[in-house]
């Protein structure tokens, strides 16, 4: 995730998805922006908001990034959210 912002636009993050939990401001899930994370499983697991219902993640370390489309319908995703956070401008 680091690496991903930093290419972006030179956006530098906290290592890990439990400190960018921590610190980023927080927004409400009905609010998402593309660019925004959403944080699962007690803030083990992080992925980027598309801003359509939808978010980009890397499902296990060697595995290919993956896309999800409607991720609140899922049930698997919907009830292992723990929030969201909005990076830097």
């Amino acid at each position: 995730m680091q690496h991903a912002y930093f290419q972006a636009g030179g956006k530098v993050l906290p290592r890990t998805s439990e400190q960018q939990m921590a610190t980023l401001p927080r927004v409400p899930l009905s609010q998402l922006h593309a660019g925004d994370l959403i944080f699962f499983h007690n803030a083990s697991h992080v992925a980027i908001s598309d801003g359509h219902g939808g978010f980009v993640h890397a499902p296990d370390t060697g595995h290919v990034v993956a896309v999800v489309q409607n991720w609140q319908s899922n049930p698997y995703w919907a009830s292992s959210v723990d929030g969201a956070a909005r990076p830097p401008a």
